[in-house]
């Protein structure tokens, strides 16, 4: 079974290769339609779990890698439920990223407010590690949905 460091080469060097020109008339070129915004706006959906020291890196490294990679990036952190804790460290380390609070679905209700305003903005949705996408979330079963775009999106041992 490859490890993860093998299977983020090989997706990242089959990625490179549709970005290559090519002069071939049998093969389509891919070239990008979208140029890249001055401040893009991404959505990093958390799901830190306080009391578990495993999470406790996932989000702020992840913050830490777009403020280094994307310094201009608007980074809107979507908690659901306050987080004093969370919040603080976050605040403290990270003064420029947004929290923002709100449920994605509920029952009866409609889509609105705070986290659709921020996906009406976003140019990214990024979803952190958490147990959303290992055990479910809303009862769907993520695993079976998931499960032809896994080698894609999501990498799990």
């Amino acid at each position: 079974m490859p490890s993860r460091r093998d299977f983020i080469k090989q997706s990242a060097l089959s990625t490179a290769v549709t970005l290559w020109p090519n002069e071939n008339p049998l093969l389509p070129s891919v070239k990008p339609r979208v140029t890249q915004k001055e401040n893009p706006v991404i959505i990093l959906r958390s799901s830190w779990g306080d009391g578990n020291i495993g999470d406790q890196g996932h989000t702020p490294g992840t913050i830490r890698l777009l403020t280094q990679s994307i310094p201009n990036a608007e980074i809107l952190l979507w908690h659901t439920d306050p987080r004093p804790e969370t919040e603080k460290l976050i605040h403290k380390n990270f003064p420029k990223v947004t929290i923002i609070r709100g449920k994605f679905y509920e029952p009866g209700k409609p889509f609105d407010g705070e986290i659709r305003e921020a996906f009406e903005r976003a140019d990214l949705f990024l979803f952190n590690s958490g147990m959303a996408m290992n055990f479910g979330l809303y009862g769907k079963d993520w695993a079976g949905n998931m499960s032809s775009l896994t080698p894609y999106i999501y990498c799990r041992k």
